[in-house]
């Protein structure tokens, strides 16, 4: 193991090419270019340092100017950038030369903090937001469910699945068929199958934190929860364990 990149200001999201050069989310508003060789050069249109400059932890994350979070490429090899800042889907050209905003409002109303962006074979652009809540720091809670995955295409922009716990990445499998979409908060994966025109067909959670995977498709019977594991074990059944000074496992924690 070995570092790559120096300096960089909250790298939140890494794109690779076949020749080795990175492109690292950079919190001064764009995008740094990591090269095979080891140089660096930071791609923004308008470089912003308050994030560095911010004294207080809650204006450093909780800004009202840039902060990019997730990347894609475009068709055209210009950057998708999802601004958990100024709440925006925005597009950047390669050379910082030129930025405009694709999205920041849906069905009337503000988009929210857009999280990550990714864009599909057919060339769809899929967001997610974590949150509609200003102060995503509020947002962070089991109790709060109130993030999307939304889609941009030809038809234009529109919410296809709601109330996540703090939508954060999503990637499809292989086929494009299954939508798999991390809910921070939740601390679990759901997956969306997707249909024609990006319709969103069933809706499932898999993941080591649910007690049982709810389909039998083959994503799900590849790691089934282990028997034994707590999320199986009821919770009157823990409880009495505890009582009785017995060791239970735990489950991981999520970083959020």
């Amino acid at each position: 193991m070995r570092h790559v990149g120096r300096a960089l200001q909250r790298p939140e999201c890494i794109l690779a090419e076949r020749d080795g050069t990175l492109w690292s989310a950079d919190a001064r508003g764009g995008v740094m270019r990591i090269g095979a060789d080891g140089s660096q050069s930071l791609i923004a249109q308008v470089q912003d340092d308050s994030f560095a400059a911010a004294e207080d932890e809650t204006d450093r994350f909780t800004p009202t100017t840039t902060l990019p979070n997730g990347l894609a490429f475009d068709r055209d090899g210009s950057f998708l950038i999802s601004n958990f800042g100024t709440d925006r889907l925005e597009r950047m050209s390669h050379d910082g030369s030129r930025t405009e905003v694709l999205l920041d409002r849906i069905n009337g109303q503000p988009v929210g903090k857009v999280n990550f962006v990714l864009r599909d074979r057919r060339g769809r652009i899929w967001i997610t937001v974590s949150t509609r809540i200003r102060n995503w720091m509020s947002a962070i809670s089991q109790n709060v469910a109130d993030g999307y995955v939304a889609v941009l295409d030809e038809r234009g922009a529109r919410i296809v699945a709601d109330s996540f716990a703090f939508t954060n990445e999503i990637r499809f499998d292989a086929e494009e068929r299954w939508l798999y979409v991390v809910e921070t908060s939740g601390r679990r994966i759901t997956r969306l199958r997707i249909g024609e025109n990006a319709k969103v067909e069933a809706r499932e959670i898999c993941g080591i934190t649910a007690a049982r995977c709810v389909s039998p498709a083959e994503s799900c019977k590849k790691h089934p929860p282990r028997s034994g594991h707590p999320s199986l074990v009821p919770m009157r059944h823990r409880q009495a364990r505890r009582s009785r000074g017995e060791r239970t496992s735990r489950l991981p924690q999520t970083e959020t």
